[in-house]
C-alpha cells in the first residue's frame, strides 16, 4: 500500500535521511494489533520485487489513534535495516515499540527506498507503419519506484537479429526509426533510465509495409536437347507482395538482350520457363529479377551455359530489283544468326517451290542473286532459306509479288 501525503510526511532524522534522500518511495506494510498496545518488529523479514539503490533503508513505524477529530498518527521508532541478496531482501534485527495512549487502532511500518523504473507501455503511433520507417510512442509505468525516469534508452533489432542501441539518453516519449527494410519485422525496447539506472524494457514489435522483392536466388539453366534451356529459380522473399512477373535477359560476353516479362509459373519451390531461339555455338549467362506491385527487385544471375552449333536463323525478306521475261534479281540479308557454323548456302523458292540451290563461297557473303527460268508472264513471290553444316534454317518472309513479262527483251524494275 501507499500512503499518502499524511502520515509520513519527511524522515527528519540525519541518520534516516542519509539512508532515505529525497524523491524515494513510501511503502507501508500496516499491522492490525487488534487492540494490543505493543508490537514487536523484530525478525521482520522484507522481499522486494526489485534491487534498491542503498545497501540499507530506513524503516519507521507510525502509530494510528482514533480520537474525536479522526484518525491521526504518530511516529514512535524507527530502524535502519541492512540489504542483502543483491539490495532484494532486508531483516528488522530490533524495532519494539509501545503505545501510551488509549485509543491505538494499527501500527504503520514505512520503508522508504529506490529502484529502477518499470518497463514503460511502448506502442505504435496511429499509422505509423510504412515502407521505410515506423514511429513510436511510450508512457511510463504508474508503479512507483521512487525516482522518476529522466532519460530513455531506445534499441531496435530484426527479428531474432542483434540489438542496436540507437540513444541511451532520450528525453522524449515517442521515436520514429528511418532507413527501414520493407516488409520486415522488427523489434523495439524502450527502457526507463533515472537515478538508479535502466530498468526494465518495454516491448512493441511491427513489419513494415511492402517493397520490391528481394533477390533472385539459385537461379539454373538447363540445356535440352533441342538447344533450348529451361530457366529456374527461387525468390526468397516477395517483398510482401506476390510477384507479378520475371525480367529475363542475357549476357553475350559484353553484348546484353531482354528476353521479356516471363510470367510467375511455380514448379515446386521454383519458377520455371522454357527459352528457345538461343544462337548455336554461343555462351549466355541468364539475368533474373522479379517483378511486383511495388517494383523492380535485385536480379540473379545462371553460370555461363554453351549453347551447341545450330542451323542458322531465317534470312531478312528478299526485294526483287529487277525483273524480265523468265529472269528477277534478288537481294536479301543473311541470317541474323549463323547457328555457331558458317552458312554453305542458300535455297531459294518461287511461289513455295525451290527454284535454286547456291553455294557460298567461303567467307564470302552472298546477298544478291539473279533467278533464271522462271515462267514468262506470271506472278512470282521468293523466300530465301540458309544452311550450314547442322542443317538448314526457316525460310524468309516472303518477298513483296512480282510479274515476270511477256517479251523477251521486257524489263523492268519493281516500284521503279
Amino acid at each position: 500500500a501507499r500512503l499518502p501525503d499524511s502520515p509520513p510526511g519527511d524522515i527528519d532524522d540525519p541518520a534516516e535521511a542519509k539512508q532515505a534522500p529525497a524523491q524515494r518511495s513510501h511503502t507501508v506494510v500496516v499491522i492490525d494489533t487488534a487492540g494490543d498496545r505493543s508490537a514487536d518488529f523484530s525478525g521482520l523479514k522484507l522481499r522486494f520485487l526489485r534491487p534498491a539503490l542503498e545497501e540499507q533503508f530506513a524503516v519507521v513505524v507510525w502509530q494510528e489513534m482514533k480520537g474525536m477529530l479522526g484518525v491521526s498518527y504518530e511516529r514512535i521508532g524507527h530502524s535502519v535495516v541492512p540489504l542483502k541478496d543483491g539490495g532484494l531482501e532486508g531483516k528488522v534485527n530490533t524495532l519494539r515499540v509501545v503505545d501510551h495512549g488509549a485509543d491505538v487502532g494499527r501500527f504503520l511500518l514505512m520503508f522508504r527506498y529506490a529502484t529502477t523504473p518499470f518497463a514503460p507501455i511502448v506502442d505504435l503511433e496511429p499509422n505509423g507503419v510504412q515502407r521505410s520507417q515506423a514511429a513510436v510512442r511510450w508512457s511510463d509505468s504508474n508503479k512507483e519506484v521512487g525516482s522518476d525516469p529522466s532519460a530513455y534508452v531506445v534499441c531496435l533489432r530484426e527479428a531474432d537479429g542483434a540489438w542496436e542501441v540507437l540513444d541511451n539518453q532520450y528525453r522524449e516519449r515517442n521515436f520514429t526509426f528511418a532507413g527501414l527494410k520493407g516488409n520486415t519485422l522488427y523489434e523495439v525496447n524502450i527502457g526507463a533510465v533515472n537515478e538508479v539506472g535502466v530498468g526494465d524494457y518495454g516491448v512493441v514489435e511491427f513489419r513494415t509495409g511492402a517493397c520490391e522483392p528481394g533477390p533472385v536466388v539459385r537461379v539454373s539453366a538447363d540445356l535440352q536437347q533441342d538447344s533450348s534451356v529451361v530457366l529456374s529459380w527461387e525468390l526468397d522473399d516477395d517483398g510482401g507482395s506476390p510477384p507479378t512477373g520475371f525480367l529475363v535477359s542475357y549476357r553475350q560476353g559484353e553484348a546484353v538482350g531482354e528476353l521479356g516479362d516471363v510470367p510467375p509459373r511455380r514448379v515446386g519451390s521454383r519458377y520455371v520457363t522454357e527459352l528457345s531461339d538461343l544462337d548455336g555455338n554461343t555462351e549466355y549467362v541468364f539475368v533474373v529479377a522479379g517483378v511486383n506491385s511495388i517494383g523492380v527487385g535485385t536480379s540473379g544471375a545462371s553460370d555461363p551455359i554453351q549453347t551447341p552449333p545450330s542451323s542458322p536463323t531465317a534470312c531478312g525478306q528478299p526485294v526483287v530489283r529487277e525483273v524480265g521475261m523468265d529472269r528477277a534479281t534478288l537481294e536479301w540479308n543473311g541470317p541474323a544468326s549463323s547457328g555457331g557454323a558458317a552458312v554453305t548456302g542458300y535455297t531459294i523458292f518461287s511461289n513455295g517451290v525451290p527454284v535454286c540451290e547456291l553455294a557460298v563461297p567461303p567467307q564470302q557473303a552472298l546477298a544478291q542473286y539473279e533467278v533464271t527460268g522462271l515462267m514468262p508472264d506470271t506472278e512470282h513471290v521468293f523466300h530465301v532459306r540458309a544452311r550450314n553444316e547442322i542443317g538448314e534454317g526457316p525460310v524468309s518472309p516472303p518477298s513483296v509479288p512480282v510479274r515476270t513479262t511477256s517479251q523477251y527483251d521486257e524489263v523492268y524494275i519493281p516500284g521503279g
